[in-house]
């Protein structure tokens, strides 16, 4: 369905949609330096990592061989809702998609398991794009080129996220707003290894003492990368920094510089993933018939994803390794 709504990597500019407003501009600055000039393709990885059970996150009760209970508004769940969004952005742009089902982490919170999972993916892609699965990806059109190309992201770039909302509880001791780890950019390269594998050692408090605290306390490894990481990977494009307009926050966050328009967070309404799935897919349907493309709103219901009454489907889509 949103396939030939995609934004061709050289546009000037876009209009992002969110619900019920008018269309936000977002115009590639003149000066800037676009790096990325053709599609990325399968050297872009959509990545899912969880430890939960995978029966939690397919549906909310049916017996895992009825498919089509992922489908229906009564079984699906936010998270599989989340990941699904992930995979239709990765199948829309042409970048490989991926989910890996790890095992559970005995000496720190769940949420660390993001960080070696990337480590691990970035010797293989030139880009790894990180998701939570309440994060989903607001504006499918719009390829990963382009947003590199606007924020900035250098070939010497190792990492970049989007801020949180700029408030006290969101701040460092130094008031330095913290990045959230919901959404994360990495590129491929040896600097980029050693800063996750410094990342994915904190807790043990070699490198940074102080760090052993976030093995558990809140926010875990958005903590420790915002207290200790950023400080020490300070180069002026080691890092970079995501509007939390652009990539945080959503239509309800009670911050209206946060409202998520390229990558909406649900941070504050777990559920919410459902809902955005199915206005994005009225919003395709909305813009083909502001087209007056009647043709191709036929082609989308004529040919909707009818997986099989098995799990040949869900396998494709996760092809979930056991880490």
């Amino acid at each position: 369905m949103w396939r030939p709504l995609a934004l061709d990597i050289h546009a000037d500019n876009f209009t992002a949609w969110l619900w019920g407003d008018r269309g936000t501009p977002y115009v590639m600055p003149a000066k800037a330096k676009r790096h990325w000039t053709a599609p990325l393709g399968k050297d872009v990885l959509i990545l899912d990592v969880d430890t939960r059970p995978l029966e939690q996150m397919r549906s909310k009760g049916r017996v895992q061989s009825d498919f089509r209970a992922l489908f229906e508004d009564d079984q699906l769940t936010p998270r599989f809702a989340g990941m699904l969004n992930h995979y239709i952005y990765a199948r829309i742009h042409g970048y490989d998609y991926k989910f890996i089902h790890a095992s559970e982490l005995a000496d720190r919170h769940q949420t660390w398991v993001k960080v070696p999972a990337i480590k691990e993916a970035l010797l293989k892609y030139k880009f790894v794009v990180f998701a939570d699965a309440d994060a989903l990806f607001n504006q499918p059109d719009v390829p990963l080129e382009w947003m590199l190309n606007y924020w900035n992201v250098h070939p010497k770039t190792l990492v970049a996220m989007a801020e949180d909302p700029n408030s006290p509880t969101n701040q460092d001791p130094k008031g330095w707003v913290l990045w959230n780890t919901g959404f994360i950019v990495a590129q491929q390269g040896e600097r980029t290894q050693e800063l996750f594998r410094q990342w994915d050692d904190c807790p043990a408090g070699r490198q940074f003492p102080d760090c052993k605290r976030w093995a558990h306390d809140w926010a875990h490894e958005q903590a420790a990368f915002g207290h200790h990481l950023r400080y020490a990977w300070n180069k002026t494009d080691d890092l970079r920094a995501i509007a939390c307009m652009d990539a945080n926050g959503a239509h309800h966050c009670g911050d209206r510089k946060c409202l998520g328009i390229y990558v909406s967070h649900h941070w504050g309404k777990k559920d919410e993933p459902i809902q955005d799935l199915w206005r994005l897919v009225t919003r395709a349907v909305t813009r083909y018939a502001r087209q007056d493309r009647p043709d191709l709103i036929f082609k989308a219901f004529i040919n909707p994803i009818r997986p099989p009454p098995n799990w040949a489907f869900y396998d494709e889509m996760l092809r979930f390794d056991e880490a």
